[in-house]
């Protein structure tokens, strides 16, 4: 009606709210005077509502009592669950926990006190917040029953959801715990491995040390013998030069007496055996025919011959028959 035309008696009315807003001293500008008509209007309004008894039963609903409130949540938590779809609802949500289980577990004094917490915070919505919410932004809040059961639903649901956490980082602190157990298990092992190892170290350490010694032994040992080895080397070499020289010495003399030696074989053939036995009667010869004989017999011709009996020996040896065929025979290169 005021979207389309604004009829005569509005102006009116308005006049009227101006004179009273002036007589007030109050702002005379549309907002104000709007807000006088609006307060006016509802100071004067007298509403009567009627209703009829159709299913008022099914209508009219009471607050329940603190004792229906204690009564449905003992029956909701602790007791078997209600048949319905609330029910089913609740004990789907988290099959792996088993809330009323949970709840039982709790000493009964502690069962108690939830369930006076669920009724406290029921009321207190009721009697407490919604009357300061309604004053503060003038709007109506009502708690029913409905919304109760919502309230132990929902605790029950926190409750599930927050046990299976627990249960998940029990099993996960379990689970570490084992592979803590299993992990020191395995260090004391290897710790007793360590130790044996370390025994077998300690004892091959002894070992490789006495070796060591008796290497050094050995090797001083070694030196010792390179330096008399040394020394011997220098000595041989000296007496190998001595020998040479020798040797030398011994071939020019053989050369010289191999003319000698033949010269003599000579000789030795042209002996008789009257030559002999003239030598063998003397007693006592010429110095240079006794010391012939002697030669002759220290180089013992028939190996029975003692060169201590001097020339009585040499006179023996001499009255042999075969002498002179044993004389002649006689091999002179091993002495050359």
């Amino acid at each position: 009606m005021l979207s389309q035309s604004q009829p005569f008696f509005f102006f009116e009315i308005k006049k009227g709210v101006t004179k009273k807003q002036r007589n007030n001293r109050a702002s005379i500008d549309q907002g104000n005077c709007w807000n006088h008509f609006i307060n006016r209007c509802r100071d004067h309004l007298h509403i009567v509502l009627t209703m009829i008894d159709i299913e008022l039963r099914n209508r009219l609903v009471f607050p329940w009592p603190k004792d229906a409130l204690y009564a449905v949540a003992e029956q909701w938590l602790i007791d078997e669950q209600p048949d319905g779809d609330t029910a089913d609802k609740v004990t789907d949500e988290y099959n792996s926990v088993n809330v009323r289980a949970v709840l039982l577990s709790f000493e009964k004094s502690t069962q108690v006190e939830i369930l006076n917490h669920m009724v406290k915070v029921h009321l207190s919505v009721k009697d407490q917040y919604s009357p300061a919410f309604e004053l503060e932004f003038r709007r109506k809040n009502h708690v029913t029953p409905k919304n109760y059961l919502d309230f132990l639903h929902n605790y029950k649901k926190q409750l599930g959801k927050f046990r299976l956490e627990n249960i998940t980082r029990i099993e996960k602190l379990e689970a570490g715990l084992n592979q803590l157990t299993k992990a020191s298990q395995n260090v004391n092992s290897l710790r007793s491995e360590l130790t044996k190892q370390n025994e077998v170290v300690t004892k091959k350490s002894e070992e490789c040390h006495v070796m060591i010694e008796q290497i050094k032994e050995r090797t001083n040992a070694v030196n010792e013998k390179k330096i008399i080895a040394g020394k011997k080397n220098e000595d041989l070499q000296a007496d190998a030069k001595e020998i040479i020289i020798e040797k030398k010495l011994a071939e020019d003399a053989l050369e010289e007496a191999l003319p000698t030696l033949e010269l003599a074989r000579e000789a030795l053939k042209n002996l008789r055996k009257e030559d002999i036995a003239e030598i063998k009667v003397l007693n006592n010869p010429k110095e240079a025919v006794k010391n012939v004989c002697l030669c002759v017999l220290n180089l013992r011709p028939s190996g029975t011959e003692d060169v201590n009996e001097g020339w009585t020996a040499a006179r023996a040896m001499m009255g042999d028959a075969n002498f002179l065929q044993r004389l002649q025979k006689f091999n002179f290169c091993l002495f050359v």
